[in-house]
């Protein structure tokens, strides 16, 4: 195992890249994700280790197989991680192969730029056996800060990133609608919704959604809520996955 002191270090370097740049991510096919429950997870999940940096005094706990294995220095391990207080261990893993697109249970989320909501949409997505469509200028679901709130299900989530156009043209081709979340006077409460399949999209956490996708939308829904105008992005997200997981019986969609 090769130790490495210098934040200059080529191999650190490189690795602080794809933690810091979404180009350099999509360019390698790579992310970085840290600390010991996540590296397992994407293990377990299959995905491709290709470096792990780990805390000096800590290599015993890597039992993962990895051909490049450096002991590191906190300074150097901060560097990379971007992490006030780093969590022992940080892995360069190759992204995980498109899962196939099956859209009759599935949110889009358009222009969503918080990478804490983002990765909370993630993790309820696998909970709720939903397909999450990218719209616009989202957050990375590769970056650090996304991966970790994700909490590893970017690794197993089916995410598709396209246009509004090519969503509602798939949809279309499949016979299922398209709701949009909006405050509006027309909009349909969500518990009154017939079609138990459809996608759903959620728009810009300040904006909401773009009229130009509201165009595109079969119906606007709302959240019947008293008190609070709106609710958080992934708040309001997790509620509409689980009104559409429980249409379905809690089972896969039909």
């Amino acid at each position: 195992m090769k130790k490495i002191t210098s934040r200059d270090n080529a191999e650190v370097k490189q690795a602080s890249l794809l933690a810091s740049s979404k180009d350099a991510r999509h360019q390698q096919g790579a992310f970085v994700c840290e600390g010991f429950k996540l590296l397992g997870e994407a293990a377990f999940c299959g995905a491709e280790i290709r470096k792990i940096f780990v805390l000096e005094g800590m290599a015993h706990k890597v039992n993962i197989p990895c051909d490049a294995i450096f002991s590191v220095t906190e300074s150097v391990l901060t560097k990379i991680s971007q992490a006030v207080t780093p969590q022992g261990v940080v892995a360069v893993c190759g992204m995980p192969k498109p899962k196939p697109l099956d859209l009759r249970r599935a949110i889009a989320l358009e222009d969503l730029r918080d990478p804490g909501n983002v990765g909370t949409i993630l993790r309820c997505a696998e909970a709720l056996s939903c397909t999450v469509v990218l719209l616009g200028d989202c957050a990375d679901v590769f970056s650090p800060k996304v991966v970790r709130a994700s909490a590893g299900s970017v690794l197993r989530v089916p995410i598709w990133a396209m246009t509004a156009e090519d969503l509602k043209s798939n949809l279309v081709a499949k016979g299922i609608p398209l709701y949009g979340a909006a405050l509006r006077r027309d909009a349909v409460p969500l518990d009154q919704i017939e079609n138990k399949n459809g996608c759903f999209a959620i728009g810009n956490e300040s904006a909401g959604l773009s009229e130009k996708l509201l165009s595109l939308c079969d119906k606007t829904v709302i959240i019947p809520i008293s008190g609070a105008e709106s609710l958080n992005a992934a708040v309001a997200a997790a509620i509409i996955m689980w009104e559409a997981r429980e249409r379905t019986g809690g089972q896969a969609p039909l």
